[in-house]
Parts: structure tokens; C-alpha cells; sequence
């Protein structure tokens, strides 16, 4: 069996939260071996958060923290910053996400750490870039959300602008995060050099609207969703929405209009001189949006996705999470995994989704207790135990239950 493609490699996870911890659990689930650096009041942010619990363990460590060990440092002392600095000398990536001013104090600046390891790849996530005008301003998801024409975008009509409904920003800086630290990795191995990577929120969900933004910036006139239901149809045809079915379920339809014409076996209305054109049909759209719409609520959810497959044409059921989670493909895919839960019990949560054929994704750790690892870090780095036993008595570390 072939070892997992970043086996010996050993990452600081300072960042809290979502898109820094989601970005190293994604190093981890291939096989590199997380740190994460908590305080020693509590715990970091996550774990004292009014998010939903289960089984006395915050969501956001147990969804964001797989395959990660705990050691609680204070880091405001000289023997904690002496752990730190240790870690960091054997360390070959140090992720955080506070703001520049914080990092400064913490002395986890790029420079900083350059100093200890000169090969290091420091990362910084931010709300709005870690250096410019915004590095100090608070970033948040629906901050990203609404700055980057997301959620302008994702409105109709005159209608109050409305966000995405899971935290997009969050989850794709953190994929960013990790392709990042994948680039910096093959720049050391090719050029023997460290650097720093950033990763925004705000940069992402720009990113993720190049194809929307694509034609206003090239003088194409502004797009907006035209009414409640209806995507951004640019490209995909006027159809493109979805579509309220006669059991009171939902089809999504990507579609042309040629073509949801032939798999609802109806005339062809591109060859009406009202519809001939792509632009007329994008003039005409609410005439096409309500023929469809009476046309959809003719049949069951199952009638009409039937013709659709028959004839190959784009279409999906728009499902609820429970039916998302029951879906043959979902399952196939692997996107529900069951981890064991440190408090007791399990959790499900979702799997991960890009696929290696050699060197797969693993699960090699539950998401860790508080400190759970202090001594085991502590003991690596060639603490005794009873210099362990000294350090937690002054609190420099907390030492797991």
C-alpha cells in the first residue's frame, strides 16, 4: 500500500473557526500530522461558540478538526513561546487566521517564523487580504458574501438582497487554503524555498463568480436574477430555474429551451418567431418561465425527471438534506462518514470529496479533546515528564482529561 502523500509532514493550526481549520483538516485527511495550538482558557474560539453541541463537544471542532492532535499553550509566557518556537523549527507549514496586529503580537508574522525555520510556509487566511486597505477589518462568511456581488447576484427583482445559505466563503477559502500550501509545497521541493500564502474570503467568492461577472466587466450590461426561482440563466438558456412539479416537489433545470421542448415531448418553441433567438427568448422570459412552470405542474416529480433522463437532458430533483444523504450517488461517493465522538458515541458528518486513486483521503483521528495531545507533543519536542507536570502546574500548558 502506498503511504499517504504528505506522511511526515507536520503543520501548526493556529486559525479557529472555519475556513483555517477546514484547510488543515484538509492536510491531514492526507496523512500530514496537525498540531492544533489551543490557549489555555477554555479552549480556542470553536469550542466555546454558541453553536449547536453533541455529546459536550462543539460542531465546529468535531466537523472541523478530524485527523488533529490538541496541545494547550499560553503563548503570553516565555516557556510557552519556547514550545512554540520549538514546534515551528521542526514544522513545515503554520496555518492562522487572525488579523495582521494579532499575528504581530503573537509573533507568528511570516518574518517571524523565517527566522526559525527559513523554508517555512506560513499561512494567513483573512476576511479581506491580510495586507491592503481591509487587513484589519473583521471578516466574516456573509461579510465575504455581500462585498464580492454574491448575494446581489443570488436576489430577484426588487427584492432585499439574500445570502447563500451555508457558509460558501468559509469552505472554499479553505480548499484554496490547502491548494495553496499543495503550490508552495512543490516551489520548495523544486526552488528550496518557504513563503507565505494567503487565502480570503473576499477573494474567493470573487473567484467563484468568474463566469457571472464575466460579461458585465466586458461590457455586457449588468445580470440579475429575474424573479424568485430563477438563476442567473446567462449561457445556460431561459429555462434554467426550477420548476414546482404537480406533488409539490421541485425539478432544477439547466437546460436549453430546445431541449426541455423535446423531453416533454411539446413543439419546438425555438422555431416560433418569438423565440427563435436567444435574445428574444431572454426579452420574452416570463412568457417562457410561466409555460414551462404549467407545463412542469402537469406532471409527478418522478414522470418528469423520467423524461428528462430519457432524452439526456440536464435536470435534478432539488433535494432536502435528509434526501440529499439518501442519494445512491451520495452514497457511492462516500459523502457520509461516521466518526467516533470524543465525549462518546459518534457523529456523521460529510466526506471527502476529491478522490485519489493511490494515495486516498483517510481518516486517521477523531477530532481531538482539549489538550488531549500536550503531553505527547510536549514529549516529542524531549519535555520529561516531570517538566510536563512543572509547566502545567504554572499554566503555561493544560494538560488533557
Amino acid at each position: 500500500m502506498m503511504p499517504d502523500v504528505l506522511e511526515g509532514v507536520k503543520v501548526l493550526d493556529f486559525s479557529r473557526i472555519g475556513a483555517g481549520p477546514i484547510g488543515a483538516q484538509m492536510l491531514g485527511d492526507l496523512g500530514a500530522d496537525i498540531i492544533k495550538v489551543e490557549d489555555v482558557e477554555g479552549g480556542m474560539l470553536d469550542r466555546r461558540v454558541t453553536y449547536p453541541w453533541l455529546n459536550d463537544e462543539a460542531l465546529l471542532i468535531l466537523q472541523n478538526n478530524r485527523n488533529k492532535r490538541s496541545i494547550a499553550v499560553n503563548l503570553k509566557t516565555p516557556e510557552g513561546r519556547t514550545i512554540i518556537d520549538k514546534l515551528v523549527r521542526e514544522s513545515d507549514v503554520v496555518v492562522s487566521n487572525f488579523r495582521p496586529a494579532v499575528r504581530k503580537r503573537l509573533k507568528l508574522m511570516y518574518e517571524d517564523l523565517c527566522e526559525l525555520n527559513p523554508t517555512i510556509i506560513c499561512v494567513s487566511v483573512s476576511g479581506f487580504g491580510s495586507t491592503g486597505p481591509y487587513a484589519e477589518k473583521k471578516g466574516q462568511d456573509l461579510l465575504a458574501q455581500a462585498m464580492s456581488g454574491a448575494m446581489w447576484m443570488n436576489s430577484f427583482g426588487d427584492n432585499p438582497p439574500i445570502p447563500i445559505g451555508t457558509l460558501i466563503a468559509d469552505i472554499g477559502t479553505a480548499k484554496l487554503a490547502a491548494y495553496g500550501v499543495l503550490c508552495a509545497f512543490i516551489a520548495r521541493e523544486r526552488f528550496g524555498i518557504g513563503q507565505e500564502v494567503h487565502a480570503s474570503l473576499l477573494d474567493t467568492m470573487i473567484d467563484f463568480q468568474m463566469h457571472d461577472a464575466f460579461y458585465p466587466l466586458n461590457g455586457g450590461g449588468i445580470t440579475r436574477r429575474g424573479r424568485h426561482g430563477r438563476g442567473n440563466s446567462f449561457g445556460a438558456g431561459v429555462p434554467y430555474g426550477a420548476y414546482q412539479t404537480s406533488d409539490k416537489k421541485w425539478i432544477a433545470i439547466s437546460a436549453g429551451l430546445q431541449e426541455v421542448c423535446y423531453a416533454l415531448g411539446l413543439e419546438d418553441l425555438t422555431q416560433d418567431p418569438r423565440f427563435d433567438t436567444w435574445q428574444k427568448q431572454r426579452e420574452r422570459q416570463e412568457e417562457l418561465w410561466k409555460f414551462v412552470e404549467e407545463t412542469m405542474a402537469q406532471y409527478t416529480a418522478e414522470q418528469a425527471l423520467g423524461l428528462f433522463e430519457a432524452a439526456d437532458v440536464w435536470a435534478a430533483p432539488v433535494y432536502d438534506y435528509e434526501e440529499v444523504f439518501r442519494d445512491p450517488q451520495v452514497i457511492y461517493n462516500q459523502m457520509l462518514i461516521e466518526l467516533e465522538n470524543p465525549s462518546g458515541g459518534t457523529f456523521k458528518t460529510t466526506g471527502m470529496p476529491v478522490k485519489l486513486s493511490q494515495t486516498p483521503a483517510k481518516l486517521h483521528r477523531r477530532p481531538p479533546r482539549y489538550g488531549e495531545h500536550t503531553d505527547e507533543v510536549l514529549e516529542s519536542l524531549g519535555y520529561s515528564a516531570d517538566q510536563i507536570s512543572r509547566l502545567a502546574d504554572k499554566r503555561v500548558v493544560v494538560r488533557g482529561a
